[in-house]
């Protein structure tokens, strides 16, 4: 319901999205522990009443249920939503920080959390000039854990709090862009709207994360930023013979970050595919 809110902009979507949510804690929530259960309070008596944290094949019902909820925490700005989804990864601490590559879901939600997302706001209609460019920059560019919401009948009351105060800009429709409800100027320029959503964290400043309570200290032993990047260096120092990347790491430009080269899990190959069979091919010979 969030996504199809933020495809077309019609908030009988959103509000559902709510109704949802708040159906889900009465329904789901384990009040004493944090998380949820996968089945709901008036459930017939079971042995035990089930929950799960980690992904499988497909994303945990606890990680989707809490990127749901932080997700409209920002929307309209509601505590609640916010203190629950906090309390779903929480449950979970030990374990994710013991396997982190079984809570991938669970991360991405604690990102959301402690970065806060890049908030849009559209305000006009097909109607207004610039509208539907502004509109197309906004689906095309990809900016990681926005909101979006929308503005469309600008006489009418809305109760987004993001959409306060926002209005056309000379009759034209305008895009604001905010983090934690402090936006910049409104920009009526398709052009413009390209260059700040190509990088909004690096314009956007946050006096501080939304969530304090997932901060936490680095682990001994463990992985770090610096460590990782002093490894990584070290690979794509390491000599090469005549194929390209052998090692298996690629730099980015000048950006100093790496990545890897394409992987494949045995069990997605299917060798009698001649297109998997290819692709594998030439994935052993480019390293």
């Amino acid at each position: 319901m969030i996504d199809v809110y933020e495809a077309t902009g019609y908030e009988r979507y959103l509000h559902e999205a709510v109704s949802l949510a708040e159906r889900l804690l009465e329904d789901f929530e384990d009040r004493d522990h944090g998380g949820f259960f996968t089945t709901a309070a008036d459930h017939e008596a079971l042995i035990i009443r089930g929950r799960e944290g980690a992904d499988g094949a497909t994303p945990s019902g606890n990680a989707v249920a809490a990127s749901a909820l932080a997700r409209l925490s920002f929307h309209h700005d509601r505590e609640d939503f916010r203190k629950a989804a906090t309390n779903a990864i929480r449950a979970y601490g030990q374990q994710i920080g013991q396997v982190p590559r079984g809570f991938p879901k669970s991360l991405m939600v604690v990102d959301l959390l402690l970065r806060g997302p890049v908030e849009l706001a559209l305000v006009g209609s097909p109607t207004n000039k610039g509208y539907s460019q502004l509109r197309t920059v906004v689906n095309a560019c990809f900016v990681p854990y926005r909101i979006l919401a929308y503005r469309q009948e600008l006489e009418a009351e809305t109760p987004h709090p993001l959409l306060t105060g926002k209005t056309l800009v000379n009759g034209q429709a305008a895009l604001y862009v905010c983090k934690n409800f402090a936006c910049q100027a409104p920009i009526t320029d398709p052009q413009e709207a390209i260059e700040v959503l190509t990088y909004p964290q690096g314009t956007i400043t946050s006096p501080e994360p939304p969530v304090q309570a997932l901060t936490s200290q680095g682990l001994s032993g463990h992985a770090t930023p610096q460590g990782t990047g002093q490894y990584v260096a070290r690979i794509l120092a390491s000599p090469q013979d005549s194929r390209p990347s052998s090692h298996g790491y690629t730099s980015l430009g000048s950006t100093g970050l790496t990545t890897s080269r394409i992987g494949f899990g045995g069990y997605r190959i299917n060798l009698g595919v001649e297109d998997h069979r290819r692709a594998l091919e030439k994935s052993l010979q480019g390293g």
